[in-house]
């Protein structure tokens, strides 16, 4: 009856599939199986039903399969629409006890297919649990499962190596075929450096011992004292450095993350806003009618451009331009300014309006900026930014 039922609920499957339909890119055939694991306790016979979707002729045959199952068919074809069937029989010898496992492995025209297998002979205690735990800065709990998957109940223990750890509800039973979800808790106040702190956890079953690796990931968080105010801040992975600007003081800030040492560079206006270049060599800044092009090697302002706007935000693009975002109600135009030239080297962007206030970021390829509000699209490919599109999601792509 089981049987039956196995394949009644496959035939149903098939048929809601068919009566769907899919999608024009999911149309290709192939070949489909009932299952893509079968358990066997002891001597036992299971089916799993094959059908091509959506139908095509094609050939089968089973390439692979453990040398403790035996297959009928091996292999067939399909001349018409149908569901053809594989049985498989375990073929143990009974003086052997224990848990056997295997891929089953179907190559047809249309390609390969696994079944994953598994056999139980006799009493076996067989469970199942993560070899590792990766645990992120930010958590102090972490969950993993222990899962049954023997044909005896068994009790547990768990017991953490040190004290990095601590674990919850650390002995328990587990009966055949359930899990148990397991909770430990990260002593985060035990790490004093910022660093991979290792631990593990002992599971022992009856009188076997099993080890789960724990790797913590540990950040310790530093504050330093800063003598200025922060407008704003872009930070440097290359170099390990944060560039902000401060309005007092007028200057621009390079604090290097790893030493903590801060360095400065005198700004002639007060700052609006900072974007460092993709090379992470330079940085322009944005000020009210001015932007500043500043060497973050010397330590200097290469020049200083007057611009048609209060500068609310600033790009430096891939192309050695840098792109003003304008704050006032009256103002819509990204200003383009070519940065390798000392006169007339501003120009508006083409087509259509920014909305004033606007942020904007470079894409990581370069080519393109994005701007908030609808996220529009401009290329920068050509110097001035040309107007692509907009749109209320995401567009990643380099077109």
């Amino acid at each position: 009856m089981a049987e039956f039922m196995n394949k009644f609920y496959f035939l149903l499957i098939i048929g809601i599939a068919l009566f769907t339909g899919c999608k024009k890119d999911n149309d290709s055939p192939q070949l489909v199986l009932s299952d893509s694991e079968l358990v066997f306790n002891g001597i036992e016979t299971k089916s799993i039903w094959l059908s091509v979707q959506p139908f095509k002729k094609c050939a089968y045959q089973v390439t692979s399969c453990p040398e403790w199952l035996e297959i009928k068919p091996m292999g067939g074809s399909f001349a018409v629409d149908a569901i053809q069937e594989l049985k498989i029989t375990t073929a143990y010898e009974l003086s052997k006890h224990g848990v056997f496992e295997g891929n089953i492995v179907i190559y047809s025209t249309l390609g390969e297919k696994t079944v994953h297998v598994k056999g139980i002979v006799g009493d076996v205690v067989y469970y199942d649990f993560p070899d590792t735990l990766d645990v992120d800065v930010l958590v102090t709990t972490k969950k993993f499962t222990i899962e049954n998957k023997g044909n005896m109940d068994f009790s547990f223990s768990l017991e953490p190596a040190n004290d990095y750890i601590s674990i919850a509800n650390a002995t328990g039973q587990i009966s055949v075929g359930k899990k148990k979800e397991v909770e430990i808790t990260i002593h985060r106040d035990k790490m004093t450096e910022t660093n991979d702190y290792q631990s593990a956890i002992y599971l022992k079953v009856n009188d076997r011992t099993d080890t789960i690796t724990v790797v913590i990931h540990h950040l310790v968080e530093r504050k330093i004292h800063l003598e200025s105010d922060v407008v704003d801040a872009e930070y440097s992975r290359k170099r390990e450095m944060m560039v902000y600007v401060a309005s007092n003081p007028m200057k621009l800030y390079l604090f290097h993350t790893k030493n903590n040492v801060i360095e400065s560079i005198d700004l002639d206006f007060v700052p609006t806003c900072v974007s460092i270049s993709p090379d992470q060599n330079y940085a322009v800044v944005g000020h009210d009618a001015h932007i500043s092009y500043i060497d973050l090697n010397s330590k200097s302002v290469i020049r200083t451009y007057n611009v048609s706007c209060y500068v609310f935000d600033i790009v430096f693009g891939d192309n050695n331009w840098a792109y003003a975002f304008p704050k006032d109600e009256s103002q819509y135009e990204i200003r383009c300014v070519n940065l390798s030239l000392t006169n007339d080297n501003e120009t508006l962007q083409t087509e259509h309006y920014i909305y004033w206030g606007s942020k904007a970021r470079l894409y990581p390829k370069g080519k393109y900026i994005y701007v908030s509000r609808y996220l529009q699209k401009y290329s920068i490919k050509n110097g001035t930014a040309e107007y692509l599109y907009e749109s209320w999601t995401a567009d990643v792509s380099d077109n």
